[in-house]
């Protein structure tokens, strides 16, 4: 049987994979064949198979391209880096693992400064220690900071 630390590192790799398909899908290959399939304008015939329109010009194509790819690229990383702190939460402690996971989720998702993001993390990973490691006693795993 696989130990449970390969199979989080084999999850991880995985992850990364998928990420990395999945940016090239989206940024090269996707929009490359739009635009040969298309050659700069749509085809009547299937517009009106699929839409029930007529011409619909390639850039709309794209830009509804751009938007999905956006949106599916943003639910990916959460989960790679769900399954990332999910990983690493015996390595790092809960109280240093929510901060970092709410680091990476902040910036990326919200492009906030350092020092905004840093202290909602920090605030956060303290609030977290504070409700349950302090008044309710839960026990959390404990990192290499000690906490």
């Amino acid at each position: 049987m696989m130990s449970r630390g390969r199979l989080q590192k084999g999850m991880a790799v995985v992850w990364v994979g998928v990420l990395v398909v999945w940016g090239v899908v989206a940024l090269f290959v996707v929009p490359a064949l739009i635009g040969s399939a298309y050659g700069g304008r749509s085809l009547s015939f299937i517009n009106g198979l699929i839409a029930g329109q007529g011409q619909t010009p390639l850039s709309e194509y794209q830009a509804l391209w751009t938007r999905v790819a956006v949106r599916v690229t943003v639910v990916l990383v959460v989960l790679g880096v769900t399954v990332a702190f999910a990983a690493l939460i015996k390595l790092l402690g809960m109280i240093l693992g929510s901060g970092l996971f709410l680091a990476v989720l902040v910036r990326y998702l919200g492009r906030h400064s350092w020092l905004l993001v840093l202290s909602v993390a920090a605030g956060a990973a303290g609030f977290n220690w504070l409700v349950f490691a302090h008044w309710l006693h839960v026990p959390f795993p404990v990192g290499p900071l000690g906490f």
